[in-house]
Formats: C-alpha cells, structure tokens, sequence
C-alpha cells in the first residue's frame, strides 16, 4: 500500500513514478527541475521555448532540447524496465497523481484511489493490466499527457481497466475550459488530455475499459501549443497523436455531460507555427474507439470533431463479459421490507430491462434488480428472497444467477414446482 501524504511536495505528486526525469540523477545539488516552468501563465520572460537547461535522464533530449548523452541505467526491454503488481495507491490531495511506471514499465493487477490524473502512459512500450481505478474530483483516469520529453512517445499498452465510483464529474466541466471559437467545450473523459508537448504519441492500444458510473465522457482530447503545462519544440511545435485504438470501452450509464453542456471532444492545434509541419503539426490522424454507453453503442454524434482531425471512427462493440440469464420474478417488486435491501435509493432511467440487469451484473453487491416497465426505470438490490417479493403489477424483478447454484429463495428449487433444479439431483446446490 503506498499512501501519497508527503507535506513537502506541497499539492503535487504520484503514488509511483519510474519515469525519472522529475529529478534527474544529481539534480537536487545541481539544478533541480521545477515543472513550474513549464506553466504557461508562470512564463512572463520567457513564454516561448527554448526552455533552460534541465539534465535528462533516459531521454534523447535535456529540456532545452540540448542532446544528452548520458543513457546511463536505462531500460532498453521490458525485462529491465520497472515491474508494479499488486500495488494499492492512496491520495489524499487535490493534485496527486497515481502510477506512471515509465519507459519499458510494467503495472499489472493494481488498484488507485487518487484525487488527480490516475493513470499516466507518458513513456514508449508501457504495459497496463487489470488495473482499478477510483478517481476522486480532479483529474483523467488515463491521461494522454501534458508535457513531456521531445522524443517519440509509442507503442503503449492497456487493457482491461475498470472505474468505480468515479467522482471527476465534479471538476471536469473547468477542465480543459470550453473555448466555442476552437470547439473544444470538452471535460475531463476517461482519456484525454490538454497535450502541448513536442513528443510525438503513436500507436497506443487500449482494450477492455469498464467504467461503472457517473463518467463525464468517453474522450476530452485536445492538442493546444499554448497548453496551461507544455514542452514544445525550440520552434514551438507540438507533436501529432497518430494511430491510435480504443477497442471496447464500457459505460454502465449515459454521460454526464449530456447535464453539463459539453461532449466528449477531439481536437488538434488549430493554428501551428509555420515551421511546423508532418508529425509536428499537432494533427490527430486515425484515431478509432469503440463502446456501448448504456447497452446503445457509441458514436460520432457524441463526439465535437474538428478539422485538424482526421480518420476518426467511432463505432460500437461487444462485450466481452456478456450478461448470464437472470430469473425473472414478473409483476412483483423487491423492496426493504419485502424481500430485499436497497443499494438505489433512487431509481435509474435505463433503455430497456437488459440494461437494468446489466447495472446489476456490474456491481458485486447487487443481488436483483427491480424494474418498472412504464417509465423504464432501474433500482439494484441486494440480499434478495424471492418468496418474500411484493406483488404489483407494474414492476418485474429479475434475479442474479450467483455461480454457487442458489437462486435466493431458500426453497430447494427453480420455482417450477418441482423441488429441483432440473440437474436430477432433486437439489439447486446449495447444500
């Protein structure tokens, strides 16, 4: 368990971080790097690179884009890259970031509750898998960048992510803030980023992102020369975001931007310099994502797409965790006092009872759903006895297949009658 509560690093820090160019090897008695110039609003004398001198470390280039030298102690594979597993990071702070293994880094099976961006694949060849993610207000799930160092940035991996209670709506609406001339009203989705680096980003695959709840949006991102953290180029070029796969992303309930005025959005640098041009024009180019949002699938009508975009796809998917069969209990209603506890206390608009036995499928507490056929509406439910459901005519219940065998009504049987649940046993398996 690593819990990220060091007073000195003031509102800013990770969990881990294996990419080592924060403080490069000597930096505290030498010239220590401070992010802070590369703020933009902190830039009055020198708003525009080069940047001052900063040691690299593992990095083709020093902040001022000098070349370095030293590759001394660099991961050249994965076998000699940094390796987390079953590691447990805790944030306290608004500004406190979680993992980002680096260069050739591993982070497997891993869990984050942090109050910042959780994720951050800023290195070539990273690998992320089976991680959890709890994002407190502020930051991205899975951030794409802010700044970083001027060299190529490829071939990441992640797959199988799952986000629960999911609070970041409360911040994402100022983050990036909507600008209506550029068409970037975006917010902090479960990728994205503000990215204003010279680093070229290419060839990244996700797979397998399950998000449980109250998501702002699917992808916020924008590439912006003038980003608020940003290393470009000496000439002040950002790098493009190329080839890039999202392939399956998973959303229990529709976005809650849909109640704060903004999309998911994709936006490359509206205005680049002259001199920059090819993979340094900041373009996003080929950039494909599919999802289900509610059981519907996802598409380019909930994305803002603009002109320095191109081969952009949005599609739907398959769910590789499809739902079991649940037992249907019709005209009855499960409900404190008859029959089960409630985990809603209100109920959720859903299309259609799939998607309510979906919402249950999702979380490990829920033992039924109840769901009311006239206004489409959900309620999860836990501990729940059949033969204690109430009757009534507008609402069905539907009951969770537990793997164990019992169906939850303590009677020995499937509800045929027949004292046996069809395996020729005479019992449903729960001793």
């Amino acid at each position: 368990t690593i819990i990220r509560s060091m007073a000195f690093c003031g509102m800013f820090g990770y969990c881990f971080n294996a990419n080592p160019n924060w403080i490069p090897p000597g930096g505290l008695l030498t010239k220590p790097f401070d992010v802070g110039m590369l703020q933009y609003e902190q830039q009055t004398t020198n708003s525009q690179p080069p940047f001052p001198f900063a040691p690299a470390h593992c990095q083709a280039n020093n902040l001022d884009d000098t070349p370095n030298p030293d590759f001394t102690n660099c991961p050249t594979s994965h076998a000699d890259g940094a390796k987390v597993e079953f590691a447990k990071c805790m944030t306290f702070q608004l500004g406190n970031d979680g993992y980002n293994p680096g260069k050739y880094g591993t982070l497997e099976n891993s869990f984050v509750r942090n109050m910042d961006d959780s994720l951050k694949p800023w290195d070539s060849y990273g690998v992320y898998k089976n991680i959890t993610i709890w994002t407190m207000a502020k930051g991205w799930p899975i951030n794409f960048g802010w700044w970083s160092w001027n060299q190529p940035d490829i071939d990441t991996v992640m797959d199988s992510i799952y986000l629960i209670h999911n609070h970041n709506w409360v911040s994402s609406e100022a983050w990036p803030l909507p600008d209506p001339e550029k068409g970037t009203n975006s917010g902090q989705c479960v990728v994205g980023a503000i990215y204003g680096t010279g680093s070229v980003k290419q060839r990244y695959r996700l797979s397998n992102i399950f998000s449980e709840t109250a998501i702002s949006c699917a992808v916020g991102l924008l590439i912006d020369k003038n980003s608020y953290n940003r290393h470009p180029t000496a000439n002040g070029c950002v790098g493009s975001i190329k080839d890039t796969e999202i392939n399956g992303i998973f959303f229990d309930e529709e976005f809650m931007s849909q109640a704060m005025q903004f999309s998911s959005c994709l936006s490359g640098e509206p205005a680049p310099y002259e001199e920059c041009t090819g993979d340094l024009a900041g373009k996003i180019e080929g950039f494909t994502v599919s999802g289900l949002v509610a059981g519907r699938e996802l598409s380019k009508d909930d994305f803002v797409v603009t002109d320095t975009v191109s081969g952009f796809v949005a599609k739907g998917a398959t769910d590789p965790h499809p739902i079991p069969p649940y037992t249907l209990h019709a005209k009855k209603k499960a409900e404190p006092g008859s029959g089960a506890e409630a985990i809603d206390s209100d109920g959720v608009k859903v299309p259609s009872s799939e998607q309510c036995m979906a919402r249950c499928h999702r979380d490990w507490s829920c033992d039924c759903v109840m769901f009311q056929r006239s206004t489409s509406t959900c309620w999860k439910r836990r501990s729940c006895v059949a033969n204690e459901f109430s009757s009534d005519t507008n609402y069905d219940v539907y009951m969770r297949p537990w793997p164990y065998g019992d169906d939850g009504d303590d009677s020995g049987d499937d509800g045929d009658g027949s004292g046996d649940d069809g395996d020729g046993s005479g019992d449903d398996g729960d001793g």
